[in-house]
This record gives structure tokens, sequence and C-alpha cells, in this order.
């Protein structure tokens, strides 16, 4: 890390402490770029919570969410935790079918609307799977052939909806508020999250269940070290603006966002977006 982009990371992050020290408050109100001295203060005088802040600035980055290396495919383990596959078979109209499928985790997306900036907020993470589905025509039986260059792992980086898997004996709005918390780093209380609808995905291969929930955050809601996902995730965190949302739904648009994304921008800016200045 260099000097300079050390000194520009310690600044925004001080710019975004509410319960730093004195001299975190004092650098964040003043126009001058923090100093190395004001770093070392704001480490020593108890911002434990603002360093952990500054080092998410760099594992989100972009840089290392494509650094993807050594890409090969193997068999799926029968314990896979996430994904098991299975043949289902059945007569229909008095004749014998079969139909392959994968039994996955049920999972929740939330809708998020900052109203103290009018900015929706979403998340980027690098998909194996829409890489694979990019590259699977020249990968080769193993997925060594792969050529990088051709196509970058950029090509996978999707826009999606803050969302979670549900693994856990828990309602699903409580399991909504953590994924608010640790994709996005917002903290707000179940009770101000609204749930909007539920719907199955992958209807010809899982049929898994998908509940849709909305909530609106503000500024003071966002906690300093939370965001960018948990344990090796990379997720970053975008905002837009409503005018940039609505070109999202453009005609011809080809996006590498899942469905349900684009549902809860729709939904958004049909229900509870506010009206577009005249």
């Amino acid at each position: 890390m260099t000097g300079k982009y050390f000194i520009m990371s310690i600044t925004r992050t001080l710019k975004t402490l509410t319960t730093a020290s004195p001299v975190c408050r004092q650098v964040a109100s003043s126009s001058r770029p923090a100093t190395v001295r004001d770093a070392t203060v704001f480490v020593s005088q108890r911002s434990i919570f603002g360093l952990i802040s500054c080092c998410k600035l760099f594992s989100t980055s972009s840089s290392a969410m494509e650094d993807i290396t050594n890409i090969h495919y193997g068999p799926l383990p029968a314990d896979s935790p996430y994904v098991k596959p299975f043949r289902f078979y059945y007569t229909q109209n008095g004749k014998q079918k079969n139909w392959d499928l994968l039994k996955v985790h049920d999972s929740v997306s939330i809708v998020i609307f900052n109203v103290t900036r009018q900015k929706l907020v979403f998340v980027k993470q690098f998909r194996p799977a829409v890489y694979h589905g990019l590259v699977s025509a020249e990968a080769g039986e193993d997925g060594r052939s792969i050529d990088m260059k051709k196509f970058p792992p950029s090509l996978a980086v999707t826009l999606e909806l803050c969302a979670g898997i549900v693994d856990k004996p828990i309602p699903w709005v409580d399991i909504a508020r953590e994924e608010v918390l640790e994709e996005c780093g917002y903290d707000v209380l179940s009770e101000r999250i609204e749930e909007i609808m539920s719907y199955r995905s992958g209807v010809g291969t899982s049929g898994s269940l998908q509940t849709l929930f909305y909530v609106e955050v503000k500024d003071e809601d966002k906690v300093p070290a939370a965001g960018g996902g948990v344990d090796d995730e990379l997720i970053e965190v975008v905002e837009y603006s409503l005018e940039e949302a609505r070109k999202l739904t453009a005609k011809g648009n080809v996006l590498t966002s899942p469905p349900s994304f684009l549902f809860g921008v729709l939904w958004f800016l049909t229900n509870r977006a506010p009206p577009a200045k005249a």
C-alpha cells in the first residue's frame, strides 16, 4: 500500500465515523487531508473500528474481487451443504417421465433505499456460475483452457440486491436484517424491514422460494466496520441514483444481473420511488 493511498483511505474512514475519538471528529470536520500523525492518533485512541473499516476498503475492492486464477472444474462432493442434485420421477398423463433437479436453500433478497442520499444500495460480486456460462463453450472439460484475456473475470461481476440463503431456523426477516448488516453495513431493526412478496426461482432446476423485503436506511444507520461480506466473501457495495436505476430496466440492455434484481428494482420504481422531478 502506498503512503498516498493509505492517507486517502484514512481520510475517507475518518469521515465515516460517528463514534470515534475527538481527533477523528476534528479531522473529519476539516477540509484538509489527514496526515500520518492523524492516522497514528486515530489508531491509538480507541479507533479499532475505523481501522477495520479502512481494511474493508481494500478487501472489497474491484481488483481483489477480480483476482481470479487457477480455474478448474471437479465433481460435486456428495456432502455439499449448498447443492444436492437428484432425479425426480413421475407419471404424467399415463407416461413415465423424469427430471433432473437441484435441492438448494431458500433465500431472501432486500431492496435497500438510503433516504438520506436518495440512493438505492446494491452489491457487486464475482459469480462463478455466470463466468462458467460465458466460457463453457471454450473452457474444455476441466476448465483449465480458459483464455483469461478474452474472458476477464470482470465479465462475471454481477450487480444484485443484497441477499442471502435461509440456513438457520429463525424468522426470515431476521435473516434479511443480518444480510443488510453483513453485506451493506446498515444496522436496522427487523421491525423496519417490510416483507413484500415471495416467489419461486429456478423453476426448471430447483424451484426454491425467495422472499423479497424492502427497507429504508439512513446514513446514521451505517456501521463503519460492517459491510462487504463476512469470512472470505468479497462484496462491493454500490449506490445508484433513481435515474441510474431507471436506466437499468431500459429496453435492449444486456445485464449479468439475476431476474430477482430487475424485479426488485422495478417493484421499487413502481411502488416506492419518489416522483421524478419535472
